[in-house]
């Protein structure tokens, strides 16, 4: 079996972290049983030692340790000192309880004077406490919206393909409402196409319906009169529908212009690419961080 270096380092590191505990709890241990053997100048040192140091992880075992501390003052007679230390031990946990199991009557009574003289003070952090708590509450709470927001916006742009087309001035001077097609009026385009192409269509065919009477007129197969007045007419019509192709040809180009849209973006679904999770592991002063490292 091969072990992988990432695994070889969280395992020393584990075994670090438990080696550095079972010291703590030596250590307590060590100070509890001077405690019991009535040695209450070496219990002080000891506990006083214990507190000070930086690297105990348990907060059970300092609360505990302050308690048998001013136990231990008490014990040589220092009140002043040991109730210094209940009330630090009060506002550091005010649920504390002592273990009568462990402790005098003269050391409990003691405590329960303290305790009993920092009411208002327990309240107070007790209301301080709610407070965070709820003001953390919220915070988490908002935090979690806003992740899912976030995460909810990544999945909808993961979703989406945004593509950008760039329109042309040229294709806005094409007439039969390309121009409009290009900016996106899809609805007016299809107007101005319809009424250009009927214009020119008018246009086309009464051009040769009077070429038509006038080749029957020459070759005298038609009247006169009548013939004359057909072509006329046709001629009007003709250049009335021609009139009205350009005007609406021209009008349409100058409104591709006006409303000329110099790109136009278009959203396309695509499907949401797959997640690949890798999992970490970071050598830390205090331990070892585990994590995992996700990429699209």
């Amino acid at each position: 079996m091969r072990w992988s270096p990432a695994l070889l380092v969280v395992l020393a590191v584990a075994s670090v972290s438990a080696r550095a505990r079972a010291d703590e709890v030596s250590d307590f241990e060590e100070a509890v049983n001077a405690y019991d053997r009535d040695e209450h100048a070496l219990c002080v040192l000891r506990f006083t030692d214990f507190l000070a140091r930086k690297d105990v992880r348990e907060a059970r075992l300092v609360k505990r340790s302050r308690m048998y501390l001013a136990a231990c003052l008490l014990a040589q007679d220092k009140a002043t000192e040991a109730a210094k230390a209940m009330e630090s031990l009060v506002l550091d946990d005010p649920n504390f309880r002592p273990d009568p199991a462990a402790f005098s009557r003269r050391v409990l009574d003691q405590f329960a004077r303290v305790r009993a003289r920092m009411t208002a003070e327990i309240e107070r952090i007790e209301r301080e406490r709610l407070a965070k708590e709820e003001a953390e509450r919220k915070r988490k709470e908002e935090e979690r919206r806003r992740e899912a927001l976030r995460l909810a916006t990544l999945e909808r742009l993961a979703r989406e393909e945004y593509l950008v087309k760039r329109n042309s001035r040229v294709f806005a001077t094409v007439p039969f409402g390309v121009g409009q097609l290009q900016n996106g009026q899809r609805s007016l385009g299809l107007v101005f196409m319809g009424a250009e192409a009927a214009f020119a269509t008018a246009s086309v065919v009464t051009y040769f319906a009077k070429e038509s009477i006038e080749a029957n007129y020459v070759s005298g197969t038609s009247d006169r009169a009548a013939t004359i007045e057909q072509r006329d007419r046709l001629v009007l019509l003709n250049r009335l529908a021609f009139g009205a192709f350009v005007a609406t040809a021209v009008g349409g180009v100058v409104h591709a212009h006006l409303t000329f849209v110099p790109e136009v973006r278009e959203v396309r679904p695509r499907p949401l690419p797959e997640l690949s999770v890798v999992p970490e592991a970071a050598l830390l002063p205090g331990g070892v961080a585990l994590g995992a490292r996700g990429s699209f």
